[in-house]
């Protein structure tokens, strides 16, 4: 059986991640001397170019390295060149932190096309600091375009000074453009009317992850096992989206499939229920050669198509023709389509879709002009990938996705911003996306390790960048897109799982034999945990059936608990809280406490945290007050809009200590996972937010004023971030206003690393591996005696663990004494500084022991 990836769980935690495997520099070596250094570049740029999916991201480009920088540029200058291919070239500039003169050039011309515009736009978010972004935007807020006042106010909203920019213009556009656009300058709280609703309704549960943990087939063989042992007889990939699973069988020729019993266990990222189904295909000639798709197509904000005329719109018909001849190949037709306006502010929404949002988007597929039994098929202008942003040309909820409506998984999406051009792209991507929604893998993932399980396709072993030679570079399911040097092909294994997904029925005279047909059947709503599997759930597959698709939905009824109307402290509203509630805590001064579950907790305006003394309710009763102490159990919180009054420590007393800390748990191995802390404001404490161990996190739009050290030495950090238990991936640190002055007296003996006398810092992290810090402004006032202050310090100084694969960007110290220190690790050498992208940050950089200042771009 050909190797095949995996995705890596423990019981507590279910880690999903849908990535490549990075080629061995051998394999990359072997190819490179093919070609010249300049054609192995323009080939790798190329390469990302027409990437499928999310593929094209930052990290990549920043893997190119500056020798791509003039190749981009190139590209992103040529009106020649489609649209998409365009905004991706930016993308690959602003990751490289470069290109803001083209940027601004693009972004300011009325001629170039939007998906440009935008994509020059977020560039210049990312490679400008905060005063001359002001200054290069603020002329765009009147723009004749309200995606390119909305992309503009977007971009100046990250920071307290654009959000004062945009305060004015905001004020005269809609409710769904200030919801979408400019939702960080302030928090809308929901009315009364809209808190009863909420506090009722029950609601897919978007925020767990649902795997099929372990699937028994009737004779009692395990024919999946998520944790191993590999290889297992069926490969299956987790839903990309969460909030749904789907699991189709049999997803390959060598997956044996027989009538009986079939058994799953069920595994969530946080606990759940699941409203769980059965999709049974059966035919009286297990033989399937031909079938019908069906399709709802749902037009979401392309400019000059809509559902009234796309039916006879010459330019879109030619790429549903070609859309049909790839998949006429295997005797399957796409037919009967109904074609869906989304309108009004999901309109709004959606145009410009962010990768995070996209099971909202295809949760719209419930729209009652939709028909069961059809793939969703979602046209929106553009879909931009997470972080700063980044253009995606297309991506499936899932493989495969969920064959019913209204859920997370429930379709696929597509960018269609070169249209009414290159209709072979638009139509090579929707039927690529398509396969992937039908039960699709690629044929290779990068890397040349991974493959598919079907034995028919062919494999690359040595794919990278430069893949012109690869076997299987014309089937459709390459991840990268070349449409327009060939029509793809399909094999007859992909006809096998094609043939048996739910959604595509047999065509013909419907009572002709062998007539396939589908049915469902209702398997009852189960309870999924996080530590332990679900109970055995079990599905009767009767003698014909010659497919079976498990499909699972999330549910939770939503609630939304408030201080002090339904609890007087917060503490015991989160006591009697369920996970993923929300707690809106009104103004007051309060104690805090300690977050044992997912929850999100919100302030409201004049919402201060103070710390709790001996005796109430808290997380603790000592002079080391804290605000919030996060559980490792309570993975997936939020927290926003709060108030840390930490002012006086450092005079004794007990005012907070920390504002937010994030505990290992009890063992010790692991620390909460996948926070958000976004847009509070710290005042004061010793350490304004202290994150250990976990991954996945963002700290964000936080305001920090007067962190200060305390007699004993201890604190002296707005941010800390470190692992001490390995080095911890997915973390971002971004946009944070850090402000402090050294305590007077002499404090070099606090100071945070040998190399430079900072008893105070920003932002430190230690034990890390790819964390992203970008655009914070630090600034720390040095003290008479000459301590000083760093804006950022990446060091193995606090947990022996080095930092690796860093993204320093953008950031402003120029307040600070220094702006960036990256220590020689304790061994003397530099293995903090492995794998670092640095560029664009203001100031002194302490780098190995060498100082560089930087004062502009």
């Amino acid at each position: 059986m050909k190797a095949f990836s995996r995705w890596t769980t423990g019981l507590l935690v279910v880690a999903f991640t849908f990535a490549a495997i990075t080629a061995s520099p051998a394999i990359a070596q072997n190819q490179s001397n093919q070609l010249g250094p300049s054609e192995v570049t323009r080939a790798q740029v190329e390469a990302l170019l027409g990437a499928h999916e999310d593929f094209a991201s930052p990290a990549r480009w920043r893997s190119l390295g500056d020798a791509a920088i003039p190749i981009l540029e190139s590209i992103a200058a040529d009106q020649n060149v489609r649209p998409t291919r365009r905004a991706r070239s930016l993308d690959g500039l602003a990751a490289l932190v470069t290109g803001h003169a083209t940027m601004r050039r693009l972004a300011n011309s009325d001629g170039e096309p939007l998906i440009v515009r935008m994509s020059a736009l977020r560039g210049l978010g990312q490679v400008l600091p905060e005063l001359p972004l002001i200054d290069a935007l603020r002329p765009l807020l009147q723009d004749s375009s309200s995606r390119i006042r909305g992309m503009t106010a977007e971009t100046l909203a990250h920071t307290p000074a654009g959000c004062a920019e945009i305060k004015d213009m905001v004020a005269l556009e809609t409710e769904a453009w200030r919801s979408h656009f400019a939702r960080r300058c302030g928090e809308q709280t929901p009315s009364e009317d809209q808190r009863t609703e909420r506090e009722s309704k029950t609601v897919v549960d978007t925020t767990s992850r649902v795997v099929a943990y372990r699937i028994v087939d009737p004779p009692g063989d395990i024919i999946f096992n998520y944790a191993g042992p590999y290889p297992t007889i069926a490969e299956i990939l987790p839903s990309i989206q969460p909030g749904s699973v789907s699991v189709l069988l049999p997803n390959s020729p060598t997956v044996p499939f027989a009538s009986g019993g079939w058994t799953f266990n069920l595994l969530a990222s946080q606990q759940t229920t699941v409203d769980v189904q059965a999709i049974v295909k059966t035919s009286s000639n297990p033989i399937l050669t031909t079938g019908k798709l069906r399709a709802n197509l749902f037009f979401v904000g392309v400019p000059g198509l809509n559902a009234g005329s796309a039916p006879t719109d010459p330019n879109f018909q030619a790429v549903l023709l070609k859309m049909r001849s790839i998949y006429a190949q295997i005797g399957v037709e796409l037919g009967d389509l109904t074609y869906i306006d989304i309108t009004g502010a999901d309109a709004i929404r959606f145009t410009d879709v962010q990768e995070q949002d996209l099971g909202a988007l295809f949760m719209l597929s419930k729209h009652p002009k939709a028909r069961d039994g059809a793939i969703n098929i979602f046209l929106v202008d553009s879909i931009v990938g997470g972080g700063f942003g980044f253009i995606i040309l297309g991506e499936s909820a899932g493989i495969p996705g969920t064959p019913i409506r209204g859920t997370p998984g429930s379709g696929l999406v597509v960018t269609m911003a070169d249209f009414p051009f290159n209709p072979d792209s638009i139509a090579d991507t929707i039927a690529h996306e398509t396969g992937h929604s039908l039960g699709l893998f690629h044929t290779t993932e990068f890397g040349g390790t991974v493959f598919d399980p079907l034995p028919d396709t062919p494999e690359c072993p040595q794919i990278n960048f430069i893949f012109f030679q690869c076997p299987d570079a014309t089937n459709l399911m390459f991840p990268f897109s070349n449409a327009a040097a060939f029509s793809p092909v399909l094999t007859p294994n992909q006809q096998f799982v094609i043939l048996r997904n739910p959604v595509v029925t047999q065509r013909g005279d419907p009572e002709a034999e062998g007539q396939a047909d589908v049915s469902s059947i209702r398997l009852g709503s189960f309870p999924v945990y996080t530590d332990r599997l679900s109970s055995p759930i079990t599905v009767n597959v009767p003698q014909a059936a010659v497919s079976l698709d498990f499909v699972g939905v999330a549910k939770y009824t939503l609630a939304t608990i408030r201080v002090p109307r339904d609890f007087p402290t917060i503490q015991l509203a989160v006591d009697n809280a369920k996970p993923l509630d929300t707690i809106r805590v009104g103004p007051g001064r309060w104690c805090g406490a300690t977050i044992t579950k997912a929850l999100k907790l919100v302030g409201e305006r004049g919402t201060t945290i103070i710390g709790c003394p001996p005796g109430v309710p808290g997380p603790f009763g000592s002079a080391r007050k804290r605000g919030f102490r996060i559980a490792a159990e309570a993975a997936g919180t939020s927290i926003r809009h709060f108030v840390f009054d930490g002012n006086g420590v450092s005079l004794g007393g007990d005012p907070l200590f920390i504002g937010i800390e994030a505990a290992k748990n009890p063992f010790g191995l692991t620390g909460a996972d996948n926070l958000v802390i976004d847009s509070n404001e710290f005042q004061g404490t010793a350490y304004g937010i202290s994150l250990a161990d976990g991954k996945n996190s963002q700290v964000t739009h936080n305001v920090f004023d007067g962190f200060t050290v305390v007699s004993d030495g201890e604190g002296g950090v707005a941010i800390l971030m470190y692992g001490g238990n390995g080095h911890f991936k997915g973390n971002s640190i971004l946009y944070n206003q850090i402000t402090s002055t050294v305590p007077a007296g002499d404090l070099s003996g606090f100071s945070w690393v040998n190399e430079a006398d900072v008893p105070l810092a920003g932002i430190v992290v230690s034990g890390q591996d790819g964390t992203i810090i970008s655009n914070n402004k630090v600034s720390i006032t040095a003290n008479a005696h000459g301590d000083g202050g760093a804006g950022i310090i990446a060091t193995d100084n606090v947990s022996g663990l080095t930092t690796i694969n860093l993204t320093i960007t953008n950031n402003d110290g120029r307040g600070s004494a220094y702006d960036l220190i990256i220590t020689k690790d304790l061994s003397g050498g530099t293995g903090n500084s492995v794998g670092a992208t640095i560029r664009g940050n203001l100031g002194t950089n302490l780098i190995n022991g060498s100082t560089s200042q930087v004062n502009g771009r």
